[in-house]
């Protein structure tokens, strides 16, 4: 999932490797917007966590206050499948993702050796660390958007999202920023 309102589109979100299972979620009424975050740490890059009690009732909060919502697992795309993808909501929403990453697939209940995997199904959205910036363009405003991310602070990786739509706004959410290749430092 991923984040915002009033916005059409948001970008630079510099998505690097960190050891965490996080979601993130923007509802912007009237030019305003609320996050919802919860993160959830796992020093270990063999092993999955096996639930996300931080991230969850984030997105648990999130989306309370929202119907019709729409979720994007990737479990539809082929693994390697690079940009532009589109992804289809309810309601004849479209968003299209770009920039950096790719689809990357791992067994359910493993990581892919280095602390990445799917929060469900078996394909996630794999941003580059090292060029780390991707968008996602709405075809119509929307008023939400929220996400689930895995491994953003691992190399002092700092989620950092940018607000587009009638002013631009640099949001910086508060993932734990780690050093030395781990969010434990």
């Amino acid at each position: 999932m991923a984040i915002f309102s009033w916005v059409k589109k948001f970008s630079q979100l510099s998505l690097m490797v960190g050891a965490a299972a996080a979601v993130i979620g923007v509802t912007v009424p009237t030019h305003a917007y609320t996050i919802f975050f919860g993160e959830d740490l796992n020093n270990n890059p063999d092993s999955p966590l096996s639930s996300f009690p931080n991230a969850q009732t984030a997105a648990g909060n999130f989306l309370s206050r929202l119907t019709g919502t729409g979720i994007e697992t990737f479990d539809s795309f082929a693994p390697r499948t690079s940009v532009p993808l589109t992804l289809t909501f309810p309601g004849g929403k479209t968003a299209t993702l770009e920039g950096s990453g790719s689809i990357s697939n791992v067994t359910p209940g493993r990581t892919n050796g280095v602390g990445r995997y799917a929060i469900s199904g078996s394909n996630y959205w794999e941003a580059n660390a090292e060029w780390g910036q991707f968008s996602i363009t709405f075809n119509q405003s929307v008023v939400a958007f929220g996400f689930y991310g895995i491994d953003i602070g691992d190399f002092g990786g700092q989620l950092v999202l940018n607000l587009i739509g009638e002013s631009t706004r640099q949001v910086t959410v508060s993932n734990t920023v780690g050093t030395y290749g781990s969010t434990d430092g």
